[in-house]
């Protein structure tokens, strides 16, 4: 079963941010093998957002909001 928003219960902060358990359940999806396709939809965040998510992640190698 995927880790979708409507199960974990979670929507965006005030701010507009993917809070930090937000990201940190899009990376665990993907790198459990879904694609970037399939966590936009089952998330329903754009597929820009996941991208971003994903490349914030590996270029920084944490889930914590940056300055």
């Amino acid at each position: 079963m995927a880790l979708t928003k409507d199960i974990l219960g979670l929507g965006r902060t005030k701010s507009g941010e993917l809070s930090v358990t937000q990201r940190s359940a899009i990376i665990y999806t993907h790198q459990a093998g879904a694609t970037q396709s399939k966590l936009a939809l089952d998330f329903r965040y754009s597929r820009r957002t996941i991208y971003n998510t994903l490349k914030r992640f590996k270029e920084h190698n944490t889930v914590k909001s940056l300055p």
